[in-house]
């Protein structure tokens, strides 16, 4: 596989990042976009950290709708990643000082995966 880290900004969908493989495009291995939303309340590396989450579960594994929940709790992120099909739960604690409340979906359409704010659906 090749990997390609693209970032521009272009109108309120911001491309971040392509992952190009040879043949067939798995689910979440497609071009990535942020909303504005996204781009203005969560920080690179949460970003970045949301996505490799989801490439953790196995490709044949993956709902095309990820979701997250995410709280501030005494000093970290707490993330909750969830699917409904099939059924997936994953929690986890992150040190850090910019944490957020936030739910948000990640959407694969086939063509492209978005990440977006739950208001911004």
């Amino acid at each position: 596989q090749t990997y390609t880290i693209v970032i521009e900004a272009t109108g309120t969908i911001i491309p971040v990042a392509i992952f190009l493989s040879k043949g067939e495009l798995l689910m979440f291995q497609n071009p990535k976009y942020l909303t504005h939303g996204i781009q203005c309340t969560l920080s690179a590396w949460l970003v970045i950290l949301l996505w490799s989450l989801i490439d953790r579960i196995p490709n044949d594994k993956r709902d095309y709708l990820q979701v997250f929940r995410l709280t501030r709790a005494n000093g970290n992120q707490h993330i909750v990643h969830t699917q409904e099909q099939p059924p997936y739960s994953y929690e986890m604690d992150v040190p850090c000082n910019d944490a957020v409340n936030a739910k948000i979906f990640v959407i694969d359409d086939q063509t492209h995966s978005t990440m977006l704010l739950a208001e911004e659906y």
